[in-house]
C-alpha cells in the first residue's frame, strides 16, 4: 500500500500551478521521512511518473497504481509514484482559476474547465 502527499509545484506558465499527488510506497524507504540514507548500501528504488490526456485527473492512475504496489510489494522496487494534473486540468486548473481569468491565455477547453472549476 502507499501513503498519498499533495504537491503543489511551480507550472511552466509564469505563475501558475502544478498540482501532483505523490504516492509513496509503505514497504519503501522514503527520503523525506527518514533523512539522509546511504544509499549504496540500499537497493535502488523506482519512481513512476504518471500524466493523463486531456479531459482525465490524476487520480485516474489510483488503481493502476494500486495494483502495481501489490503485485510488486514482495519485490520492494517500488519507492513512489507521482501523478500530475497537468495546468489546465482538474485540481491544477481550480490553482490557477485565477490565471485562466485574468490572462488572455484562452481556448474553449480552458474556458469550459473554468466554468466547471467555478461550480465546484
Amino acid at each position: 500500500m502507499f501513503k498519498v502527499k499533495k504537491l503543489i509545484l511551480n507550472g511552466h506558465l509564469q505563475g501558475t500551478k502544478l498540482v501532483a499527488n505523490e504516492y509513496v510506497f509503505v514497504n519503501s524507504t522514503s527520503p523525506d521521512s527518514l533523512g539522509p540514507r546511504n544509499l549504496s548500501n540500499e537497493k535502488k528504488k523506482l519512481t513512476l511518473f504518471f500524466t493523463h490526456a486531456n479531459g482525465f485527473s490524476k487520480e485516474l492512475w489510483i488503481p493502476i497504481i494500486t495494483r502495481l504496489s501489490n503485485k510488486l510489494a514482495d519485490d520492494q522496487i517500488l519507492g513512489r509514484a507521482i501523478a500530475v494534473d497537468y495546468v489546465p486540468f482538474g485540481d491544477s486548473a481550480i490553482a490557477n482559476r485565477d490565471y485562466f481569468t485574468n490572462n488572455s491565455y484562452k481556448s474553449w477547453q480552458l474556458s469550459c474547465c473554468i466554468r466547471l472549476c467555478s461550480s465546484q
